[in-house]
């Protein structure tokens, strides 16, 4: 079983809150299912466990950043690090909701109707 305290010290240094995009991870049941740490600088890249290193994210936020870090990220301060992957994250989940959303408006359109019809038949 993994130990709780290192995550714990993580997201109360966080504000319980995604760096990424603020979401209060505390705001419903789930929301906090989805709470995830992530290594601001990844494994791959020379990243650390350190406390510093690591953040409090959604699962939408860290799904989106993946092991992406900016050019130049070794030279930067954390802000201005943290500052270049929320522009990163929130140019890629506009690309995202343009390529995806009207596939989910679609289901929403057909199921509410099949939802309708099938209401209609009882």
């Amino acid at each position: 079983m993994a130990k709780i305290e290192p995550y714990r010290e993580i997201y109360i240094k966080d504000g319980y809150r995604c760096v990424y995009c603020g979401r209060d991870m505390l705001s419903d049941f789930d929301t906090w299912m989805s709470i995830e740490l992530d290594h601001v600088i990844p494994k791959a890249e020379g990243g650390d466990d350190s406390i510093t290193n690591r953040v409090t994210s959604c699962n939408l936020c860290n799904k989106l950043k993946g092991a992406f870090v900016p050019e130049g990220f070794a030279k930067m301060e954390q802000q201005e690090l943290l500052e270049e992957i929320r522009g990163w994250i929130f140019k890629e989940s506009l690309k995202w909701r343009a390529k995806y959303y009207p596939a989910t408006e679609q289901f929403r359109v057909e199921e509410f109707r099949r939802l309708q019809a099938q209401q209609e038949d009882d």
